[in-house]
């Protein structure tokens, strides 16, 4: 668990998450214990972005060329 606070607090996931992938698509979502409306609205996000995805999917849009 304590490894798992430092990660979070020296951000890490995030900053191997930007050398790995490109700037344009990676999100950073807030979660800072502002109560149950900030992760509702983080998983209402991530729930979106999953159906655009598949929605995509259906329509080809993913397809290797």
């Amino acid at each position: 668990m304590e490894e798992n606070i430092t990660a979070e607090i020296m951000q890490t996931c995030l900053t191997e998450s930007r050398e790995s992938y490109a700037e344009e698509i990676i999100v950073e979502l807030q979660s800072d214990g502002e109560g149950d409306a900030e992760v509702e609205e983080n998983v209402r996000r991530i729930a979106e972005w999953c159906e655009k995805w598949r929605q995509d999917r259906l329509a080809g849009a993913h397809d290797e060329q």
